[in-house]
């Protein structure tokens, strides 16, 4: 089932809406080229299925150059053998590993 993506600027008081089918992000189209027309360096991740999308999603956008931060309790997924937080808090540091910030969802900076 496709997801709504919505992309936020709060600066600019603009909104943008994308669908997605695949736990990557960036293969939607038009997405990357929206981003870059606003000028964004810095994604905040938040949703779910902390080890699927926001996995896949936080990577990619490693991998192509944003600096990403993973918004600490604002992810979450069905539970596994150890528990949905166990498992979201192990997707946390494997990607603070590799070089993803992890600022708590309630700061309001996340820098």
């Amino acid at each position: 089932m496709p997801l709504a993506l919505m992309f936020v600027d709060v600066q600019r008081n603009m909104l943008e809406g994308f669908r997605k089918t695949e736990p990557d992000t960036f293969p939607v189209p038009g997405l990357a080229a929206s981003l870059d027309g606003f000028g964004v360096r810095t994604l905040v991740v938040a949703g779910f299925q902390s080890e699927f999308c926001i996995a896949a999603t936080s990577r990619a956008a490693l991998g192509k150059g944003y600096d990403v931060v993973l918004a600490a309790g604002a992810h979450a997924t069905y539970p596994g053998p150890s528990g949905a937080r166990d498992l979201a808090e192990s997707v946390e540091r494997e990607l603070q590993s590799r070089g993803i910030k992890v600022s708590p969802a309630d700061d309001p900076d996340f820098r």
